[in-house]
Parts: C-alpha cells; sequence; structure tokens
C-alpha cells in the first residue's frame, strides 16, 4: 500500500528533482509501480535517483530501463550495492543505450562478473576447459575462471551483463560517468569493456578496480 501511495505521488509531481530510496524495502511490486508511474508522466523533473542497497534484481531493472529511455530529465542514477548481476544489466543497459539525459551510472558492488559456485565439467559444452576458455553453460556463454580441477569441477564467470553495458556506453551520447567498481570484471571484463571505451564520445570517468 505504501509503495503504491508513494508511486502516485511521484508519478504526478512536476516539481521533485531530487529521490533518495536507498535502504528500504518497497519490494519488485512496490518499485515497479513506482518506476512506471514516471515512466507515464512525461512532465517529471527527477534529475537525481540514490537507490542504493535494494536488492534491485532484473524484473525491477527492466522496469527502471524502460522509465529512464523516456525521461528527459534523469542525469544520475546510483545503483550501487544491489543484485542486478548479469541479466539486470542487460535489462538495464537497453534503457543507458537510448537515454538522452543520463550523464552518472553507478553500479558498484552488482556482481555484474559474479563467479559461478564450482560446477562439474560434465554440465558444460565446450572443445576445452582451461582457465580463459569460452564454453556454454545453461545456454549462455561463459568465460572458465578456474580450470577443471582433479575431481572434474570448474568455476565460471558470466560477461554477457558487462558486454551489454558496454554496448551501451559505445552507442551513449551523454553518459560522462561509469562507475563498475567492485564487480570481479578482472582482465576478461576489462577485455569486454575496451571497445566501448575506444569508440564513446561522452565517457569522462570510469572506475572499473576490482
Amino acid at each position: 500500500y505504501g509503495a503504491k501511495a508513494l508511486a502516485a505521488g511521484v508519478g504526478i509531481s512536476v516539481s521533485l528533482t531530487s529521490l533518495n530510496l536507498r535502504a528500504n524495502n518497497l519490494r519488485d511490486e512496490g518499485w515497479c509501480a513506482v518506476f512506471d508511474a514516471l515512466r507515464d508522466n512525461p512532465q517529471n523533473k527527477i534529475k537525481e535517483w540514490n537507490i542504493s542497497g535494494q536488492g534491485i534484481n532484473t524484473t525491477i531493472a527492466k522496469s527502471l530501463a524502460a522509465y529512464a529511455a523516456v525521461s528527459t530529465s534523469l542525469t544520475s542514477l546510483d545503483l550501487s550495492w544491489n543484485s542486478i548481476n548479469a541479466e539486470g544489466a542487460k535489462a538495464l543497459a537497453a534503457g543507458v543505450a537510448v537515454s538522452t539525459s543520463l550523464t552518472s551510472l553507478d553500479l558498484s558492488s552488482n556482481n555484474l562478473a559474479g563467479e559461478t559456485s564450482y560446477v562439474e565439467a560434465t554440465e558444460v559444452q565446450g572443445d576445452s576447459f582451461n582457465k580463459g576458455d569460452k564454453v556454454i553453460y545453461q545456454g549462455r556463454e561463459m568465460i572458465i575462471s578456474k580450470g577443471k580441477n582433479g575431481n572434474g569441477y570448474l568455476r565460471m564467470i558470466d560477461l554477457s551483463g558487462v558486454k551489454a553495458i558496454a554496448d551501451a556506453l559505445g552507442v551513449s551520447a551523454s553518459l560522462t560517468s561509469l562507475n563498475l567498481r567492485r564487480n570481479g570484471l578482472g582482465p576478461e571484463g576489462a577485455a569486454a569493456l575496451a571497445p566501448a571505451i575506444a569508440v564513446s564520445t561522452s565517457l569522462i570517468e570510469l572506475d572499473a578496480v576490482s
């Protein structure tokens, strides 16, 4: 009830410019209601969003992306310390790519290049299972981070979310600051970002320290 009431107020506001809702518990339905209300109100003037530490997941990221894609006022978005992961990053990247106003995006500590637990090599498709090799696991391309051990197990990282963010960065005309700190990018993640950095015409600041 509280989240829906908040969504109704935010949705019709034409003066609110900054909103800090970090460390709340609005849950999926509440967050989606807020972002859907904002998306449907083109007159909203919110420039700065702080929703750090909210457990933002793929479902919420999709609703947020739809809002970011049409907003002409949103300039700063802090999504640090959430649970976006690779799938959420891919959803969010779609909105970032077409946003005409977003200049600052903080995705630090979101496990964007999170490592899997140990997986039996028989469950993974690939020609070889050494560190750095590309393989297919559960229908997604991953990179082996720890090669097959004596018991036949290995670990992998999923860079699809990082690649999606990189693609968005490569075409964004507004993003000047991107924080990917503490996402375990490693050399593979850095390599995925490099082409986008080379062609970006707007990026000034990038923090990708692991």
